[in-house]
């Protein structure tokens, strides 16, 4: 074991306070320093102070050096150097959760390219963080570094057909957008066919980009029974518990149309597009809420207000104890455990109503 530089400099240092000679057999690890042991002994300990003001330039380091050759001449370890990046190698890297960050490439002998490009409160006009247009932006800007990393378009456009791709929109467009008199004039200037052809047009045009950059596997989310959420319910329900039928009806008419541009993306060359029904899912959840394991299928886990849906859970406030028993989160989101109900059937369908023409795992097998 080499002892660092650092220590050996430190007892270098108390040898020059006029500590005896002797004392350096007592150090751990100065047994494998016989050299410098030798030279220590020839020279006398008071060189060391010939000049107090600027003792750095009287250290021997020619002894030190040989064991430690990065040492520069006065004795101090040299400044780190600058890293270059480098892609992170991983033997299964499909298998790794992918860090924080719009995306995150990775690269070894099976390689896996995972992006997130998801933003908080979005719809397909309905601006959150970052919006639809703003997110395949940056998909682009990914699939350019991906180009920069395997060397060529060619070998990055083999790689990306491999990939899944999933696309979620249109529930904050009703929610936030056309079901919000107070705030937005949408829902009395476009009737629920006219809004519903506006975004898929919107849609389809994003859905192209996102295909001339590579993506072939993509599959389509359709909207979930919005108006059964603790919040419209709050609004909305003379009841509290009846589902609001005039925004799921809006709803199943935009699921239609998106179930229509799947064909039509499907036309495209390579290209294997898939509809998740997420609102024939959920409504066979709310339908069926026992059988699941729910006890509470119209009030948030957490929330204020009527159904906890007027206002959505606060900072600090304490959400329900037994939240795996709840459909519903808060005023908009469903819970984890209806979540994961939503994903394996969409992975592996449990009806023929749950995906067209396939389903995920259908999809990743291709």
């Amino acid at each position: 074991e080499v002892r660092p530089a650092g220590a050996v400099l430190l007892h270098l240092r108390r040898l020059a306070g006029g500590q005896r000679q002797q004392q350096l057999h007592r150090v751990p690890g100065a047994r494998q320093l016989p050299a410098l042991r030798h030279r220590l002994r020839r020279r006398p300990v008071g060189a060391l102070h010939q000049r107090p003001h600027n003792r750095r330039r009287h250290r021997s380091t020619s002894g030190l050096r040989q064991f430690y050759p990065s040492l520069r001449g006065d004795g101090r370890r040299p400044a780190p150097q600058r890293r270059q990046l480098r892609l992170r190698r991983r033997r299964d890297p499909c298998r790794d959760r992918p860090a924080a960050g719009t995306y995150e490439v990775y690269r070894s002998q099976r390689t896996c390219y995972r992006a997130k490009h998801g933003s908080h409160g979005l719809g397909v006009m309905q601006g959150g963080r970052i919006p639809f247009a703003g997110q395949v932006q940056n998909y682009q800007t990914a699939v350019q570094t991906l180009v920069n990393i395997l060397g060529d378009r060619d070998t990055a456009s083999e790689r990306l057909s491999q990939c899944i791709f999933t696309v979620g929109m249109g529930s904050n467009d009703y929610l936030n957008n056309y079901f919000q008199p107070a705030f937005y004039n949408t829902g009395s200037r476009y009737t629920p066919e006219q809004f519903a052809d506006s975004l898929i047009a919107d849609y389809r045009r994003y859905l192209q980009a996102m295909y001339s950059y590579g993506a072939r596997k993509v599959a389509l989310i359709g909207v979930g029974q919005v108006g059964c959420a603790p919040n419209e319910l709050a609004r909305y329900s003379p009841d509290g518990a009846t589902c609001v039928g005039r925004i799921d009806g809006a709803i199943q008419i935009f699921n239609r149309r998106l179930f229509g541009l799947v064909d039509q993306m499907n036309t495209l060359p390579g290209a294997h597009f898939t509809y998740i029904n997420a609102y024939n899912i959920f409504n066979d959840i709310l339908a069926n809420a026992a059988a699941y394991g729910f006890t509470e299928s119209t009030a948030g886990c957490c929330g204020v207000g009527r159904n906890n849906g007027e206002v959505t859970c606060l900072p600090y406030q304490a959400p329900c104890a037994n939240r795996d028993q709840h459909i519903f989160w808060d005023a908009f989101h469903p819970s984890e455990a209806a979540n994961i109900i939503v994903g394996r059937r969409s992975y592996r369908a449990q009806s023929p109503n749950d995906a067209y023409p396939m389903d995920i795992s259908t999809l990743a097998s291709l």
